[in-house]
């Protein structure tokens, strides 16, 4: 018998499209689980280590995170629209949008974050 037999049948369960939003979904929930243990316990923010004053203004807009917050969305907004009846077009759109937004308040709270930094240097 295999192990989490349950999880191979209930997968062959879902329509292509269904299976498309979960596995982008989960790859990106992965994603984003690694990037937060590795941030904890390796002190490791993902950024790119810069000794240049202002170099580094308020972050990168596109990088793994964004990416990973932006196919979190898209993943499960789309199995969220798909359950509710819509097209797969449509829960494409949907989970799109709903990607964008995630991504777009990601950013907004690190450049928040970003703006809080000094380098501690007394004027």
């Amino acid at each position: 018998m295999i192990p989490f037999a349950f999880v191979t049948d209930w997968w062959k369960e879902q329509t292509l499209a269904l299976q498309i939003f979960w596995g982008t979904g989960l790859f990106a929930l992965v994603l984003i689980v690694l990037q937060a243990g590795l941030g904890l316990f390796l002190g490791h923010d993902g950024d790119t280590p810069s000794d240049v004053p202002g170099e580094h203004d308020s972050g990168s807009y596109l990088s793994l995170k964004t990416i990973s917050a932006l196919l979190l969305g898209l993943g499960f907004g789309g199995v969220y629209c798909l359950h509710q009846g819509y097209s797969t077009p449509v829960s494409a759109f949907i989970g799109l949008v709903v990607g964008l937004v995630i991504a777009v308040v990601y950013l907004l709270l690190m450049s928040a974050i970003y703006s809080l930094r000094s380098d501690g240097t007394a004027n």
